[in-house]
């Protein structure tokens, strides 16, 4: 028996599970790792912790297996990091992460240099402090002797697969995030690294995430347990790879994670003329996705737990259930529309439509009438509407009509009242599938069994794909949710300049 070891190198921590080449889940865990936040939007995290999380969650979920029989090492992973190495392949700095906000002035420069129009028409990304090029001019400016020991830059996945294999590379899902990769060639664009002012070089060769980009070493398998020369596939970003392990269920797929996105295949040549909708290239070459991603889905559910939940954490104590679950019961004792009550869930700023750093989170429409459980249900579905309005958006922009089923999987799709929400708020059959891990560690899978040989293609992923649930839209509620929906979209244009005044302590 023949099996495949897959990573997912998240924003909270790396998820591994071990699959059977017939689709059964071996083993799962998760080993999370820091991540620290500092003034004017600093978010980062140290690549040793990466790396360090790699190495224990392998040794976990490979115990008691013949590692002779590990067919191959695969990746999926957060976009558009900016992690500098020196030639030896040491880390130089914490790696800033796809939220840091810190370099818009760089975003500027680099508008101001390129064109912003023309940024848009080469990469098919807006400029953005979003995106790795502008975290690396910032670090050019600021750790000047950073950057000039610095060899290469590297995403998440990618720092894993160098410290698996020696060698420096990429694919063109996570080239997309760079902002300096020129989709229609296939190839890092010299005319805006060099109007960024960096240095070609630094930027690694792109490969195929589908291919064996190298084996492991005698020192890597030292420290992973894994056996020397176990080919490693590269995968792909996040949310492509898990794309991929959605499998075709439902005509588009969401994964909620921190971060989540709402996309539709489409050819290259869709773009939005406003500039607020992305192209991403995906694992084939050749295919891609009209996507918006909003920074702060689960992170909105993560930052309510944190903060508004004291009374659900109590009562987990108290009846041995789990958090989350006597929190979906308290926002459950709210009724759909939370009492006219509105979450913007902007608490990291917002990526797609808007690309405003300075964005914030609030409730609006708060009076004495409302509750607690009012103000989860709003965190609840701000973050849904935040996505049912992208999708109503990328249906327009691609002349596709919207979707009638969608797939749903990650951490808060465990909920029924999400994905109930979902269901009204898009007016779509909702499938939450059944995979015993994430899409995003079966997608890899998926990726690595590919690349070795042992899938014919991406669609095996169905094989290993059941539906546990569905859940179908209320009219009733798809109605108080297309209002909800109206005024929604008018408060981020109502509240910008108020956003831009704030300063952030």
């Amino acid at each position: 028996m023949k099996y495949l070891l897959a990573h997912d190198v998240g924003t909270s921590g790396d998820k591994a599970a071990l699959f059977s080449q017939d689709g059964s889940l071996i083993a799962s865990c998760t080993q999370a790792y820091e991540t620290f936040y500092g003034p004017g939007g600093a978010v980062w995290q140290r690549p040793e912790d990466w790396w360090a999380a790699v190495c224990r969650a392998t040794k976990a979920v490979t115990a008691g297996v013949d590692a002779a029989q590990i067919a191959a090492v695969c990746f999926g992973g957060m976009g558009h990091c900016c992690t500098c190495l020196d030639r030896a392949g040491n880390f130089l700095a914490p790696s800033l992460l796809w939220n840091d906000a810190r370099s818009g002035a760089e975003q500027r420069e680099l508008e101001a240099a390129f064109g912003a129009r023309r940024c848009y028409q080469v990469t098919g990304h807006r400029c953005s402090t979003a995106y790795t090029i502008t975290k690396l001019m910032w670090v050019k400016k600021h750790w000047p002797e950073v950057y000039g020991s610095t060899h290469r830059v590297l995403t998440a996945k990618d720092v894993i697969v160098y410290k698996l294999t020696g060698r420096m590379c990429t694919d063109y899902s996570d080239a997309c995030g760079y902002m300096a990769y020129d989709y229609a060639r296939g190839a890092w664009d010299e005319q805006i690294i060099r109007a960024a002012g960096l240095k070609m070089e630094m930027f690694p060769e792109i490969v195929s995430g589908r291919e064996v980009a190298g084996f492991v070493t005698r020192e890597a398998a030292e420290q992973t347990g894994l056996m020397e020369g176990t080919p490693v596939v590269p995968g792909g970003m996040d949310g492509q790879v898990a794309n991929i392990g959605a499998g075709t269920l439902g005509e588009t797929n969401f994964h909620l994670g921190t971060s989540t996105t709402a996309r539709l295949h489409v050819p290259a040549s869709v773009a939005d003329p406003e500039e607020r909708y992305e192209f991403w290239a995906g694992i084939e070459p050749g295919t891609g996705d009209l996507a918006g991603t909003m920074n702060c889905f689960g992170g909105s559910i993560a930052w309510m737990r944190e903060n508004l939940c004291s009374r659900e954490e109590q009562l987990a104590r108290q009846t041995g259930k789990g958090v989350f679950s006597c929190l979906e019961e308290r926002a459950a004792a709210s009724p759909p529309g939370a009492r006219g009550l509105l979450f913007l869930p902007f608490l990291q700023g917002e990526r797609t439509p808007y690309f405003d750093a300075q964005a914030k989170g609030c409730f609006l429409g708060l009076s004495m009438q409302h509750t607690d459980s009012d103000l989860k249900r709003a965190v609840l579905e701000g973050a849904v509407l935040h996505l049912a309005m992208m999708m109503q958006d990328l249906s327009a922009l691609s002349g596709k009509s919207a979707p009638k089923t969608a797939s749903v999987a990650g951490g808060a799709a465990q909920s029924d009242l999400v994905c109930q929400m979902m269901a009204d708020a898009m007016d779509c059959k909702m499938l939450r599938l059944s995979v015993g891990a994430e899409v995003g560690t079966l997608g890899a899978a998926v990726c690595g069994g590919v690349g070795v040989g042992l899938f014919g293609d991406f669609s095996m992923a169905n094989r290993f794909l059941s539906v546990q649930k569905e859940f179908l839209p209320i009219p009733e509620h798809t109605a108080l949710y297309r209002e909800k929906l109206k005024s929604y979209r008018k408060c981020y244009p109502a509240l910008k300049e108020v956003f831009s005044k704030i300063v952030s302590l």
